[in-house]
């Protein structure tokens, strides 16, 4: 009885079909899909600038990692690959 109740015109044994039901549930259905989708919409209107926060924060961390490894080997990799191109012939 219920897998088919929004989509087909049974009529009850004592009066109307489910017109009328339909109806009233499919638009209170909209209501709550055009609520839901505009709560969504302002939400990402408001996200723009804490992504572009978030992007800069991940650029200054790759930076400061950069910075951290050139620190800390550095000089070995300068020596490395200099002794590399010695035995190269470069």
């Amino acid at each position: 009885m219920y897998s088919n109740f929004f989509f087909r015109e049974s009529h009850q044994p004592g009066g109307e079909s489910n017109t009328k039901l339909r109806e009233y549930i499919m638009t209170k259905l909209n209501f709550v899909l055009a609520y839901a989708m505009s709560t969504l919409v302002a939400d990402r209107r408001e996200d723009k600038g804490a992504t572009a926060v978030e992007y800069a924060l991940i650029v200054a961390g790759i930076a400061v990692g950069l910075l951290v490894a050139v620190q800390a080997f550095g000089t070995a990799l300068a020596t490395f690959f200099t002794g590399l191109g010695a035995q190269i012939g470069i």
